[in-house]
């Protein structure tokens, strides 16, 4: 799959892939981390009847490098919104998704979850660092994100 700017997605998810049959837990982890920092939750909220996806953060993964170098975290929201689309699992699409972030991935989760709020179920911060996201926007396209101390 090909993110919004063209890097390629690679992620971890539920061996039988039904996010229109059961409901799908999203998980994006923190720093250092990468997306198999959450393979013991997803293999749990698998027994329990869940799809359970992990992605990686920009950087985190060799394949998923921008060229531009743009790291920023309304881009990285929008890759979110952009793998729930390319797979199937808004809740626009008739999936239940439940978005969970941990330490610097929260940030980007509730980024996402602010710009597209009819995409999720829920959204589950875990660790998350004290920013305040702001959605207003600055010069017609960008999103700030403000240190909350």
């Amino acid at each position: 799959m090909t993110a919004h700017d063209g890097l390629a997605y690679y992620v971890f998810h539920t061996k039988y892939w039904r996010p229109q049959l059961r409901p799908t837990i999203l998980f994006y982890h923190g720093f250092p981390e990468g997306p198999s920092a959450w393979i013991e939750q997803m293999r749990y909220f698998e027994r329990q009847n869940f799809n359970v996806i992990s992605a990686p953060l920009r950087g985190y993964i060799s394949s998923y490098i921008p060229k531009n170098g743009v790291y920023r975290a309304d881009e990285q929201a929008k890759d979110i919104i952009k793998l729930v689309s390319l797979m199937k699992m808004s809740s626009e699409e008739g999936a239940e998704l439940h978005l969970v972030g941990h330490d610097i991935g929260s940030l980007m989760v509730q980024m996402a979850a602010k710009m597209q709020p009819a995409l999720f179920e829920s959204v589950t911060l875990i660790g998350e660092p004290e920013y305040k996201v702001i959605l207003e926007q600055n010069d017609g396209s960008r999103y700030s994100v403000q240190n909350a101390r």
